[in-house]
């Protein structure tokens, strides 16, 4: 793979991990401590909304990246290839 693909997927998963990360601990979705154990629950679902931030932004933006890259061309009129009979893309 050449250097310069490897580094722009290592700098977008580090902007997706950073952006993930930032919105999950300042998150204001939860209510007042109630008791003694708030704290330890209230860090539980930061990383847990961390972590589905992260893998939101990370599916949302291969959607978007594949929406543009692959769209149909105005110049392309033609069939797509047959693909009937070939099991492995069939699968």
């Amino acid at each position: 793979m050449p250097t310069s693909t490897v580094l722009s997927l290592l700098t977008i998963a580090t902007g997706l991990v950073l952006a993930g990360l930032w919105l999950g601990q300042h998150v204001n979705l939860l209510p007042i401590d109630a008791s003694a154990n708030a704290p330890v629950y209230d860090e539980l679902f930061k990383v847990l909304f961390s972590i589905g931030a992260i893998l939101f932004l990370g599916i949302v933006g291969l959607i978007v990246y594949s929406l543009l890259r692959f769209r149909r061309r105005s110049s392309d009129l033609e069939d797509g290839i047959a693909l009937e009979g070939n099991l492995p893309l069939e699968i």
